[in-house]
């Protein structure tokens, strides 16, 4: 019988003529045809996993880029707003006040020490001129755009305690503010006799102080884009937003408010612990504006402190002062965007002021005494979460 004999042709055994096949080989040839097909519970796993590293990796970093490039956009608004209440700001310096110095009241200026027709007096009045041309033409709050929002949509102006007359810009705020129902979308919960909603009036303010006035409707020569606009609570009076949808939020004086434009002086919890000395009110030249009495809240209105009453010592030598040092620190605007987190938790607003106290930047309520800009901390007397610290806002702008 004829051995068979095997060689290897084109990769596969095959009969031939060739040499024996060897001996060692125990497979027979049709398992080299044999492919191994599909993955191991194992090798599969573990792919699984690579994967979902790797697109954690990812998804954070694409996180942080859209988180950074947010920021930005929020900040160049920010600084765009800036650049145009800051024109307006710095006009206060030398505008001209019509001014009525019967409209403060004798027993008003006989009270801060001032007699008439003297140079103090003279002073005193033009102070508080200024400072209520400044919170008519730059509201932060209703308060500042109407003295009675409940008779919407028919408010009234407010009729200056110290001016001639009220500012022309003023009444333009308030007829926007009465016709706000009118832009309102149609399927807004409020009606033809709800007032604007309160929630975000500083950023309703600060959109009426930017926009009013300007040629052709513009937004000024930075050019805030349409895309900058909106109206989130749906009550007929537009805000510019940030980057996350949020209002961009507004105060006219925000003595509560540290910043390195706005340093505290020592470490304390009263407004008028900053700095009146090295960084005074640049609008009170002749630093007319003293404390009249030191450091005690009238709760009960009677001019005078009593028993039961507050009292803060100011300079700490244990008793009430007279003649103190000027109470006036350099203040600026503070706008400001809640950040990332979306929590603005700034101070904005007390109730009840008078308009006397809403034309005072250093007013101190009483019940609460935190003044507007004050951070919101777990432990302030307007507690909130903390969540400030990432606010983006044109003090950090302007200082950095």
């Amino acid at each position: 019988m004829r051995q068979r004999k095997w060689s290897v042709v084109s990769g596969q055994w095959s009969e031939t003529e060739g040499r024996a096949r060897p001996s060692s080989f125990l497979l027979p040839p049709s398992s080299f045809r044999r492919r191994r097909s599909g993955f191991t519970l194992v090798e599969l796993l573990i792919t699984i996993v690579v994967i979902a590293i790797l697109a954690s990796v990812m998804l954070g970093a694409l996180a942080r880029a859209s988180t950074s490039a947010k920021t930005m956009a929020t900040r160049s608004r920010v600084t765009k707003l800036h650049n145009q209440v800051m024109d307006r700001w710095e006009s206060y310096r030398t505008r001209r006040l019509p001014v009525d110095a019967q409209g403060i009241g004798s027993a008003q200026l006989t009270a801060a020490g001032f007699p008439a027709n003297s140079s103090s007096y003279t002073a005193y009045i033009r102070l508080r001129a200024l400072r209520e041309l400044m919170r008519l033409e730059m509201p932060q709050r209703y308060e500042d755009v109407t003295s009675n929002t409940s008779t919407y949509p028919n408010a009234p102006a407010i009729t200056p305690a110290v001016l001639v007359t009220t500012p022309t810009l003023s009444l333009a705020y308030l007829r926007r503010y009465n016709t706000a129902h009118q832009r309102r979308s149609t399927g807004s919960i409020l009606t033809a006799s709800d007032p604007p909603s309160p929630q975000f009036q500083g950023a309703e303010c600060l959109y009426m102080i930017v926009t009013m006035g300007l040629e052709d409707n513009s937004l000024g020569t930075d050019k805030l884009s349409l895309n900058d606009i909106g109206d989130v609570d749906d009550d007929g009076m537009p805000e510019f937003i940030d980057a996350w949808g949020n209002p961009i939020s507004f105060l006219r004086w925000a003595p509560g408010f540290d910043s390195d434009l706005q340093p505290d002086a020592v470490p304390a919890t009263l407004v008028v612990d900053r700095d009146p000395a090295s960084r005074p009110d640049p609008f009170d030249t002749t630093r007319i504006d003293r404390h009249p009495e030191e450091g005690f809240v009238d709760s009960n209105g009677d001019g005078s402190h009593t028993t039961g009453e507050l009292f803060f010592d100011f300079n700490g030598n244990g008793s009430r002062d007279t003649n103190l040092l000027p109470r006036g620190f350099q203040l600026f605007p503070l706008i400001y965007s809640a950040g990332p987190d979306e929590a603005q938790d700034i101070w904005a607003t007390n109730a009840g002021m008078t308009a006397a106290e809403l034309s005072d930047p250093y007013h101190l309520p009483a019940a609460p005494a935190v003044p507007a800009g004050t951070p919101m901390t777990p432990t302030s007397s307007q507690p909130g979460e903390g969540r400030h610290t990432d606010n983006i806002h044109n003090h950090l702008l302007t200082s950095g």
